[in-house]
Order: C-alpha cells, then sequence, then structure tokens
C-alpha cells in the first residue's frame, strides 16, 4: 500500500490496487505489485502502476475548489530524465470509485458505482490521443475529443513538457484531463530499508552481521538516500466534479482503487 491521501469529502482509498485486473472476461490478470516490481514477459514497466492520490481540491491547493476531486495515478516507475515515455495503448486504466454514504464508518466497499477509464493511442509527435470513458452505474460513455474541439491529448516532454490540461465536458459535468510525464513524488530510502531487514532478520537471536551500525531516522532529507530523487513516472490526472461522483443520496464518503489491464 502507497501514500493516498485521506481528506474530507472523505477518500478512502483501498490500496493502490497495483494489479493488472480482469475488466471482462477478455482481460488478462497478473499478481499485484509494489511501488516497483520490475518487469516481465506478461508486464511491461508501462503497465506497473506506482501510487494513487486521491484529494479534495481545495485541501491541498491554495485557491483549490471544494467541489472537485482530484485524481492521481502514477505509472511507468524508473523513467529516466530527459527521455520520452508513452502509456501503453493496448492497456485500460482505470480508475474506481465506490459510493459509500455519508460516514466514513461505514465498512470499505469495492462497488464500482464510477470508472474513470483512459485509453491512448498510437504516439505522434511525441503525443498519444486519450479516449477517456465514463461509466457511472453502468452507463458507459466514451469521449475523444476535448472541449472546443480537437483530440485529447498527453503532453509531450519536447518544449519542456508544458502540460496540456484538456477539458472534457460531461453531460453538466467538467473535467480537466492531464496525462505525462512528471517527476516521481513517492520517496523511498533503499539503504535505510535493506538496513532494517538485515535488523529485523537478526533482531532475534540479537546478532548482527560484522560492521553492521542500525540506521538513525532523521528528518534531515540531506542525510538519507531517495531512491526515486532523478526519476519520472507517467502520470494520469483528472480533476472531477464531486456531484459527478455523487446520487440523489449527496454521497460524501468514497473508495477507490486503481487497475491496469490489457488484452488476452
Amino acid at each position: 500500500m502507497k501514500k493516498v491521501l485521506n481528506l474530507p469529502n472523505w477518500v478512502r482509498a483501498l490500496a493502490l490496487c497495483s494489479v493488472l485486473a480482469i475488466t471482462g472476461s477478455i482481460y488478462y490478470k497478473a499478481t499485484a505489485s509494489d511501488h516497483d516490481d520490475g518487469e516481465n514477459d506478461n508486464k511491461a514497466r508501462s503497465l506497473n502502476l506506482t501510487d494513487l492520490y486521491v484529494f479534495r481540491e481545495d485541501k491541498e491547493i491554495a485557491t483549490g475548489d471544494p467541489a472537485y476531486m482530484v485524481f492521481i495515478v502514477n505509472t511507468n516507475p524508473r523513467s529516466l530524465p530527459q527521455q520520452q515515455y508513452y502509456f501503453s495503448t493496448q492497456a485500460r486504466y482505470d480508475i474506481h470509485v465506490s459510493r459509500v454514504g455519508t460516514s466514513k464508518d461505514v465498512p470499505v466497499s469495492t462497488d464500482d458505482d464510477v470508472i474513470l477509464r483512459f485509453q491512448f493511442g498510437a504516439p505522434s509527435a511525441g503525443q498519444q490521443a486519450i479516449t477517456l470513458t465514463t461509466i457511472i452505474d453502468g452507463v458507459s460513455t466514451s469521449y475523444a475529443s476535448k472541449d472546443g474541439g480537437g483530440s485529447i491529448l498527453t503532453t509531450t516532454h519536447a518544449g519542456g513538457g508544458s502540460p496540456v490540461n484538456n477539458l472534457v465536458t460531461a453531460g453538466a459535468n467538467t473535467m480537466t484531463v492531464f496525462a505525462g510525464l512528471r517527476q516521481d513524488p513517492f520517496f523511498f530510502d533503499v539503504t535505510a530499508f535493506f538496513k532494517f531487514r538485515i535488523a529485523a532478520a537478526t533482531a532475534g537471536v540479537g546478532v548482527y552481521p560484522p560492521g553492521f551500525t542500525f540506521p538513525n531516522i532523521t528528518p534531515n532529507a540531506d542525510a538519507v538516500n531517495d531512491f526515486t530523487a532523478n526519476y519520472n513516472v507517467n502520470t494520469i490526472a483528472v480533476r472531477v466534479p464531486i456531484a459527478m461522483l455523487q446520487t440523489a443520496a449527496g454521497e460524501t464518503v468514497y473508495d477507490t482503487w486503481t487497475t491496469v489491464s490489457i488484452p488476452q
């Protein structure tokens, strides 16, 4: 489980559910991953989910609007600086939302009340066209064009990666969609992690390897080694009106998770 913000309107992230999940009988399921479990014949790096962040906009942005929720999904770990990486053209990148109600004490739910699905076309001039599909209470609607015309597009690395923020109106609700490279926000001191593993493995018998020094916890960022500091990720960020997630009952508590799936 990764760092997920848990703020009113309550968004209780069930995970990041980093898994190639079944979204229909023709889609392939693989085993769950952590932040970065490498690549294999069945799963390229572009299919590797890392983190899910969810927050009400005004809780993280000073000028944010309390009527909007922001979902951020990061994929493709260990992306090198100054390199262009792309989303899979075969995959469905899904954000799942379950309406829990108006109390955060209600048990966690995995009902797919709302799905925000992102699919990507072949790269052209460094960009990919995006098809956004909303599946709300089983009703599916797809959008390939942004407001004002033209394709919904990813942000290219060229030109400094100036963000392309696509406005997409679904009924009475306007979403803002971004997809492209961004710096990996995850913090992981891999050296300290392995030191702790050694300590945990040997603490039971009280014997430590020769020369072992127990790691210190320090708030001084200069004294730690952030493994992800110079890596990028492929990010999907979508700003969604909370009203789009609600029914007439006015739910204010949501469970959310993310999956990526590919055809068999």
